[in-house]
């Protein structure tokens, strides 16, 4: 693939439905609250995201190629360097189907946000409305994307810590340049919701620090009882 071939995530169409996800965000964003947050972009076009007013900053990448992210950094999508729990908050909008090596990616991104903290992570269904279209943009020489859907997602992360508490499909259903387009009654808008394009995963990693005193705390219970139960013994 040339270096000069279209960018799927530069594309109008999908601009809009980036800008429509953030606009959906804007209410979980503004409740995350702590001492940073870091976001992946799948494109330096891409829209950016909007601040969190209860973090202290943001830390902003993108994709600029498949191996290397951009942006207050430079750096590889496998090897954030960053270290363990760095973020309370982390977005991923469709930045892993840009990259070379998801997976790696994904373990990265777990890793580096803390006990607690969210995750946020969009991608494209795999069997929406939108994926004729974006077939065809394909066959007119955008990269291929690197799609897992939600539940591989899911999984994954709980594997690696990070438990998702709600899933969400998102966008409309057609590829659209403009503004318009009516808003569907909302049985039809929920029985549609299989066909949007994306779907969003907001997940939180397990802390375990109360986990780990209160193990410790039984421990120490079971030694002061197994010593209180020899001086007993040693007293009669």
């Amino acid at each position: 693939m040339s270096n000069n071939a279209p960018n799927l995530f530069a594309a109008d169409a999908v601009r809009r439905l980036l800008g429509d996800e953030l606009r959906s965000l804007a209410p979980e964003l503004a409740g995350v609250f702590g001492r940073q947050g870091l976001v992946v972009r799948a494109h330096a076009a891409a829209p950016e995201a909007p601040s969190a007013p209860m973090l202290g900053g943001l830390v902003r990448l993108h994709v600029a190629a498949p191996s290397r992210l951009a942006g207050d950094v430079d750096c590889e999508p496998s090897s954030l360097p960053f270290v363990d729990a760095s973020f309370r908050l982390v977005l991923a909008q469709h930045a892993a189907e840009a990259v070379a090596e998801p997976e790696a990616f994904r373990s990265e991104i777990a890793r580096v946000v803390e006990p607690g903290g969210i995750l946020m992570v969009l991608g494209f269904q795999p069997f929406g409305a939108w994926r004729p279209w974006i077939a065809w943009q394909q066959f007119r020489g955008a990269a291929a994307l690197k799609s897992d859907p939600a539940w591989i997602w899911r999984e994954a992360l709980a594997d690696a810590g990070v438990d998702t508490y709600a899933c969400r499909r998102l966008g409309p259903l057609w590829p659209r340049v403009d503004a318009s387009g009516r808003v569907p009654p909302p049985l039809v808008k929920k029985a549609l919701a299989p066909l949007r394009p994306s779907w969003l995963l907001l997940a939180r990693k397990r802390s375990l620090g109360p986990t780990l005193i209160a193990r410790k705390a039984a421990q120490r219970a079971r030694a002061v009882g197994a010593l209180a139960s020899g001086t007993q013994r040693t007293s009669a």
